[in-house]
């Protein structure tokens, strides 16, 4: 398997990219509800997988909001393919491979007893976001149970658009479920996950249809606001008019 190897400067540099240009150029707004909370237990982030864009988000939700080093699992074939984001913290799975599966769960073990927090794909695969309920991989269950207690932490991630050009990232983050592997078996913890992220994701849904202007409230943080779009523009020109 291939393990993280943070590189502090990488970072730095990459996220301002990111900040100042490239998610500032494609999304009129990231926002955000929940908070990223350190805790000193083991950590494991559910992150729901719908677009090529979402790796670089989680990315720079991190950045933004916590100065701790996180980890991400992401697929042995995507990572040699972007091998910059293990400067970031990606670790690779290799499900064909039972040996080097066998050791990215040790060293997720290992993670988990040095209190790094860990971000998941669940799904194992980009599905469209309206693909729900959500269904996970059956590893996932084995990851919720590898320590006593697991704090796991559901993401519902969504692209919308609504009245501007550029879409909307609505990123909610909900309590954590802690697990104790004495309690439930690996799938039932699985089911619940499942459960529990389907859940967060249709009142989000409908938070969004509900009010399109519904991260103006104080419970929403908006993390990047984007530059001017075409919309913007004109909407300037109007007023210049009257």
């Amino acid at each position: 398997m291939i393990t993280a190897k943070h590189v502090s400067l990488f970072k730095s540099v990459f996220y301002r990219y990111l900040k100042y240009y490239l998610l500032k150029k494609q999304f009129g707004k990231i926002v955000v509800h929940g908070q990223l909370t350190p805790v000193e237990k083991p950590v494991l982030y559910l992150i729901n997988h719908s677009s090529w864009w979402d790796g670089l988000i989680l990315f720079y939700l991190v950045e933004t909001l916590t100065k701790q080093n996180h980890y991400v699992m992401m697929d042995e074939t995507g990572l040699k393919r972007y091998p910059f984001f293990r400067k970031c913290g990606a670790f690779s799975l290799n499900k064909s491979k039972p040996r080097s599966l066998v050791e990215t769960f040790q060293y997720m073990d290992q993670l988990m007893t040095q209190q790094q927090p860990i971000w998941v794909f669940p799904q194992g695969k980009v599905e469209h976001q309206e693909a729900v309920p959500f269904v996970f991989e059956p590893g996932l269950g084995r990851i919720m149970t590898l320590k006593e207690h697991v704090h796991v932490v559901p993401v519902t991630l969504q692209y919308v658009f609504l009245e501007e050009q550029k879409p909307v990232v609505s990123v909610m983050i909900g309590e954590a479920l802690i697990t104790n592997k004495k309690d439930k078996s690996k799938r039932e913890y699985l089911k619940q996950a499942e459960a529990l992220m389907t859940k967060q994701y249709r009142i989000q849904k409908q938070m969004m249809i509900d009010d399109p202007h519904f991260y103006k409230a104080p419970t929403w943080q908006s993390i990047l606001k984007s530059s001017r779009s075409t919309s913007d523009w004109l909407d300037a020109f109007k007023r210049t008019k009257r």
